[in-house]
C-alpha cells in the first residue's frame, strides 16, 4: 500500500513525526512507525471504515443532548418570566389594596406616640412637683443646717469639728441647687408662674445657703473650695434671671 495514502487514512500525526519521516529519519512499516534500527516509535491509529469524515454516534448524540438542553433552558426561562411578571402585577394590587389600611394603622401609631410623649411629659413634671410639695421638710430642713453652721463658726475654732457641722449645711446646698435647675430647665412658663413663691424661695435659701459655706471654708483656709460654691451659685442665678426675664417679655407675668 502506498506510504501516503496509509497515513491519509490513519489518525492525524504530530508535525515532528512527520518532519522526521520525511527526513528518512523514520519509516512506516505496515501499521507502525518505526526508526533506522527497526524499533516501534508509534502505531498507527485507524478510524473505523466509511467514518474518516463523517461524525460518529458519540458525536451525533452530545449534539441531540445539546439540543434538548438549549430548548429546555429556554422553555425554563420563558416561564419564569411569565411567573415573575405574574408576580409582580399581584404585588402591584396587594401593594393598592393594602395602602389605605398601612395609612389607617401609622395613624393610629402617630396618635399613640402624641400621647405617650405627653404622659412622659406629666409624669416627669409630676415628680419635679412632689419636690416642691415637700418643700416644707426642705425649707425646715435648711433653715437648721444654716443654724448648724453659724453656731459651728460661732463657738468653735476646731477645724475639724467646724467641718463636721457643716455637712448637712452642704447637703442642703445641693439640694437646692438641684431642684432649682430642674425647675428651670423641666417646667413649663405656666408652672413655673403658677409655683413662683416657692421658686424664689429656694433660690432666696440656696443664695443663704452659699453665703455661709463660702465664710466658712474662707475661715478655713480653703479659698479654692469657698469659689466653687460661689461659681455655682452665680451661675444657678444666672440661669434664674435669663429665663424670668424671658417670662417678662412674653408677657406671662401679665394679669391680662
Amino acid at each position: 500500500m502506498n506510504i501516503s495514502i496509509l497515513l491519509e487514512r490513519a489518525l492525524p500525526l504530530s508535525k515532528n513525526i512527520l518532519e522526521r519521516i520525511e527526513s528518512g529519519e523514520l519509516t512506516v512499516f505496515g501499521g507502525t512507525i518505526r526508526d533506522q534500527a527497526g524499533r516501534i516509535v508509534k502505531h498507527l491509529v485507524f478510524p473505523p471504515d466509511g467514518q474518516s469524515n463523517q461524525k460518529t454516534n458519540l458525536d451525533e448524540l452530545s449534539e441531540q443532548i445539546n439540543s434538548t438542553l438549549n430548548h429546555t433552558h429556554t422553555e425554563i426561562m420563558g416561564q419564569l418570566s411569565n411567573q415573575t411578571a405574574i408576580l409582580a402585577a399581584v404585588n402591584i394590587v396587594s401593594a393598592h389594596n393594602t395602602n389605605e389600611t398601612i395609612g389607617k394603622k401609622l395613624e393610629e401609631i402617630s396618635d399613640k406616640i402624641d400621647r405617650l410623649d405627653k404622659k412622659t411629659a406629666e409624669i416627669r413634671d409630676d415628680i419635679i412637683l412632689n419636690k416642691i410639695i415637700k418643700f416644707s421638710e426642705i425649707k425646715s430642713s435648711s433653715l437648721t443646717s444654716i443654724e448648724e453652721a453659724l453656731y459651728a463658726n460661732k463657738v468653735q475654732t476646731d477645724p475639724q469639728f467646724i467641718r463636721l457641722h457643716i455637712i448637712p449645711l452642704r447637703k442642703t446646698f445641693n439640694n437646692l441647687h438641684a431642684m432649682l435647675m430642674d425647675i428651670l430647665s423641666e417646667f413649663s412658663n405656666k408652672k413655673i408662674i403658677d409655683g413662683i413663691e416657692f421658686l424664689m424661695l429656694i433660690a432666696d435659701l440656696k443664695n443663704k445657703s452659699s453665703f455661709v459655706l463660702g465664710q466658712t471654708h474662707i475661715r478655713l483656709g480653703e479659698d479654692d473650695i469657698a469659689q466653687e460654691y460661689f461659681d455655682r451659685n452665680t451661675d444657678s442665678n444666672i440661669i434664674l434671671r435669663s429665663r424670668l426675664g424671658l417670662l417678662k417679655k412674653t408677657g406671662a407675668f401679665s394679669p391680662h
